[in-house]
C-alpha cells in the first residue's frame, strides 16, 4: 500500500498508457476492416472493368471502327433525309424588292382572295379575322420594313394553303386564325417551324377531312395540340318512352340516330408548319 501511496503517479502514468494501447488497438482494428471493405470494393471495379475490356463488347480497335463506320452511315442517311424533305417540302420564294406600299396593297389583296375563298365554299368567317391577324399593317399610318416584308411574304404563301385546305373541307365556320410566334419561325437544329391556332366549327366528317388534308399539303403540316367539343343536337321526333317500354334516359346513340343533322362539333387545334434545313 506504502508503494501505491508512493508511486501513484506512475501508476497513473502506466494505467494511461495501457488504455490508450487499448482504444488504439480498436481505432485499428476498425480501420483496418474499412480498409479491407474499401478493397473489397475496389477490387469488384478492377475486376468488372477488366471484364468488359477482355468482353466481345470491349471499345477494342476492330469495334470503335465498325462503331464509327455505324455512325457515318447513319448521318448520311439522316443528311439525305433532311435534304429530301427540304426538296419536297421547299420554303417559299418572295420578291425581295418589294416596296412598302406595294406589300400592303397586295396583303389586302391577299386577304380579299382568302376571305372570297371561304365565302364560296360557305365557310362563315368573323369580321375580325378578314386581314387574318395583319390588321396591323391595314392602318393608314404603318409601313413596314424590309424584313418585316419578307417574313410576311414568306408567311402568307403558308397561310395561303391552310385556308385552301379549310375551305376544301367546307367546314361551317372559321372561327379562330392566328399565328401564335408572330412573324418569325422559330428555329431548331434541323428545322425551323411557325405555329397557327385554328378553331373550326362543323360536322365530325368535315373536321377529320380538314385533318387527313394536312398530310396531303403543298408544305409539311403538323397537328400539334388538339380538342374537340360537341353541341347539344336537336331531334327530328323522338319516340316516347311508352313506345320504348322503358323508364330510362335515351343514350347518346339513340339521341344522335334521330337528330335532324349531323351533330355540330367545334375543333381547337395547333397546326406546326415546318421547314427543314442542314445543320448551320
Amino acid at each position: 500500500m506504502q508503494f501505491v501511496k508512493t508511486h501513484i503517479f506512475l501508476i497513473i502514468i502506466a494505467v494511461s498508457t495501457a488504455l490508450s494501447g487499448v482504444v488504439g488497438a480498436i481505432l485499428i482494428v476498425s480501420k483496418n476492416n474499412q480498409i479491407k471493405k474499401f478493397k473489397v470494393d475496389v477490387d469488384k471495379i478492377i475486376a468488372a472493368e477488366e471484364g468488359f475490356i477482355t468482353s466481345n463488347y470491349a471499345l477494342i480497335t476492330d469495334n470503335v471502327i465498325r462503331a464509327e463506320e455505324n455512325y457515318s452511315k447513319i448521318q448520311e442517311k439522316f443528311d439525305e433525309t433532311i435534304k429530301h424533305l427540304e426538296e419536297q417540302y421547299a420554303a417559299p420564294v418572295v420578291d425581295a424588292d418589294m416596296t412598302p406600299l406595294k406589300f400592303k396593297l397586295n396583303l389586302r389583296q391577299f386577304c380579299i382572295k382568302m376571305e372570297n375563298l371561304l365565302r364560296g365554299e360557305d365557310v362563315y368567317m368573323p369580321d375580325n379575322l378578314k386581314y387574318f391577324s395583319y390588321d396591323e399593317y391595314m392602318q393608314p399610318d404603318v409601313l413596314p420594313n424590309n424584313e418585316e416584308i419578307s417574313l410576311i411574304l414568306n408567311q402568307i404563301e403558308i397561310i395561303n394553303e391552310l385556308i385552301y385546305l379549310v375551305s376544301q373541307a367546307q367546314v361551317d365556320k372559321l372561327l379562330k386564325f392566328k399565328r401564335s410566334s408572330g412573324h418569325k419561325t422559330i428555329k431548331r437544329e434541323f428545322y425551323n417551324f411557325m405555329p397557327f391556332e385554328l378553331q373550326l366549327v362543323g360536322d365530325i366528317e368535315k373536321i377529320q377531312q380538314f385533318l387527313n388534308s394536312l398530310n396531303e399539303a403543298k408544305f409539311f403540316f403538323m397537328l400539334r395540340t388538339f380538342d374537340l367539343t360537341a353541341r347539344g343536337v336537336k331531334s327530328k321526333s323522338r319516340p316516347s318512352s311508352q313506345k320504348r317500354n322503358s323508364d330510362k334516359p335515351f343514350t347518346m346513340r339513340e339521341r344522335l340516330a334521330f337528330s335532324s343533322k349531323p351533330a355540330e362539333v367545334t375543333a381547337t387545334m395547333t397546326v406546326d408548319y415546318f421547314e427543314f434545313h442542314k445543320k448551320e
